[in-house]
């Protein structure tokens, strides 16, 4: 019975350890930085053991989760870095819904996307398979984020 008791306590003091999506703590978590009105600069930090798959997918889903609370549609994650041991930082670009949507890089249009003449759900499907396609996973429609992240926004 004590060694089933210590068991069950150990799991709980190692669960408490693992960084969960939520506010920074001294366990980890997300911090984020408004720095206009369609700009964020947002972290996620994990602890040692924290996959870094879960790290990076915590900070995008941050991202989408800014993105819905302030009504925007599409985001840009961008500008990346990786701190401390297991910690990354994007900044992230949010976009209204367009039906004429230019993505650029490095002062070229890497992508056009045009969906004029289709209803709003049709375009939106349209612009989901585009971005797909040509962005090489910088851009996402914000409903799509706990799609490929596997959590539900708030």
């Amino acid at each position: 019975m004590k060694k089933l008791l210590a068991i069950i306590i150990l799991g709980f003091i190692f669960s408490a350890c693992t960084a969960n999506y939520g506010p920074r703590n001294v366990f980890g978590g997300y911090e984020s930085v408004r720095i206009s009105e369609n700009t964020y600069r947002v972290s996620f930090a994990g602890q040692g053991h924290t996959r870094w798959e879960k790290v990076k997918a915590y900070a995008k889903l941050r991202g989408g989760d800014l993105a819905s609370q302030y009504g925007f549609d599409y985001v840009k994650f961008k500008d990346s870095e990786r701190f401390r041991e297991n910690g990354i930082t994007y900044t992230v670009r949010m976009f209204k819904f367009s039906r004429n949507l230019n993505i650029n890089k490095d002062g070229k249009t890497v992508c056009r996307i045009e969906s004029a003449g289709k209803d709003r759900s049709k375009a939106i499907e349209y612009v989901r398979e585009k971005l797909l396609s040509c962005t090489s996973g910088n851009w996402y429609i914000v409903e799509d984020i706990p799609k490929f992240y596997g959590y539900v926004l708030k």
